[in-house]
């Protein structure tokens, strides 16, 4: 069925002349926006990365609603924070039906796991009015699925105890591995809210960014204790769930350690020394095949679309991740194997 066409008034806001709007209906409707409102208008709804509320219209009319893309995984920075939810106030003082558009995954490849965050946001997003609520979370299930079932709970009954909730997910689905399992992402949290500047959508563009935030020490800790949690339980199922844990985490893992083995190689002067680090990356790209494989490729719940090498604008796996990795790598390799003067 050919899409169908409506006009929309426009707002009065300092933003761009022309306004992209989603109906909120089933068809994706295409829509040009007239500069008078007509005596009736559809639903329609816009979403804004962060733009302020329009200064010369008091109140918006009923029938808008506003998706603010927000970034709750910065909120370990109070300042940032802070900012967030005075933005988010100044909103809902010019509109109706104020809704929350967040990040749960964000196309780390690494862990990006703050579940006190999140619950922290929805209890103010509750108190302060907000009506809906969306969230992207991708590419890997095991870096953002208790995010998903929190949120889940929490949205229908935000003053629930954040730890009995997770501790309800990890007994249920993990039994007498809970334990460690729950310590591997206890761990991931304390490593992702360490003290530092928040910055709206950090490590989107590439693992530049992502790398860094994890140390040589925090994988082999987090490996350590994913050892532990096979070893935890005979239950089948349960290893089998496990095992899908290690399998993407040996993905990530190979990322931190290449990244970091390569800055070590780098920074130091020709000769045996260097040559010697150096060795131990000559392995590491294809065992970063096999690990993408594991983690991604043989993943039967793995949205394929970041994975693809075609992607939007070059935003993709291979663009920002894998191509910038083995290029320091191998960048490091030749600077290992370079000789003394």
């Amino acid at each position: 069925m050919k899409a169908e066409r409506k006009t929309l008034y426009p707002l009065s806001f300092p933003f761009p002349e022309v306004l992209t709007w989603h109906l909120q209906r089933r068809s994706p409707w295409r829509i040009r926006v007239s500069p008078k409102p007509p005596s009736s208008c559809p639903t329609a709804r816009a979403r804004f990365c962060g733009r302020p509320p329009p200064r010369h219209i008091d109140r918006l009319a009923p029938n808008v609603a506003i998706y603010l893309t927000q970034d709750t995984s910065q909120h370990f920075d109070p300042a940032y924070r802070d900012k967030d939810r005075a933005f988010m106030r100044s909103w809902v003082e010019k509109c109706d039906h104020v809704c929350n558009y967040d990040y749960y995954g964000l196309a780390w490849m690494p862990p990006r796991y703050f579940p006190r965050l999140i619950a922290a946001d929805i209890r103010v997003q509750h108190a302060t009015g907000v009506k809906g609520f969306y969230a992207e979370a991708y590419p890997h299930w095991a870096g953002f699925g208790p995010h998903v079932y929190l949120a889940s709970k929490l949205w229908w009954n935000a003053d629930q105890d954040v730890d009995k909730l997770l501790n309800a997910f990890f007994e249920r689905l993990f039994r007498g591995a809970a334990g460690e399992v729950r310590a591997f992402y206890d761990k991931t949290e304390e490593i992702w809210t360490r003290s530092r500047e928040g910055r709206w959508f950090e490590g989107l563009w590439g693992i530049h960014d992502q790398a860094p935030r994890f140390t040589l020490e925090d994988v082999d800790v987090l490996e350590t204790i994913l050892a532990r949690a096979s070893r935890a339980s005979r239950d089948p199922l349960v290893r089998l769930r496990v095992d899908y844990l290690r399998r993407w985490f040996a993905f990530p893992a190979t990322l931190v350690r290449g990244w970091h083995w390569a800055d070590e190689v780098l920074a130091m002067p020709p000769g045996p020394a260097a040559q010697e680090k150096a060795r131990r990356l000559c392995g590491l790209p294809a065992r970063l095949s096999r690990a993408f494989r594991q983690a991604v490729l043989e993943d039967r719940w793995m949205s394929r679309s970041y994975f693809d090498r075609d992607g939007e604008k070059g935003f993709t796996y291979y663009a920002i991740v894998e191509a910038p990795w083995t290029e320091k790598v191998r960048r490091a390799i030749a600077h290992g194997q370079k000789m003394a003067n």
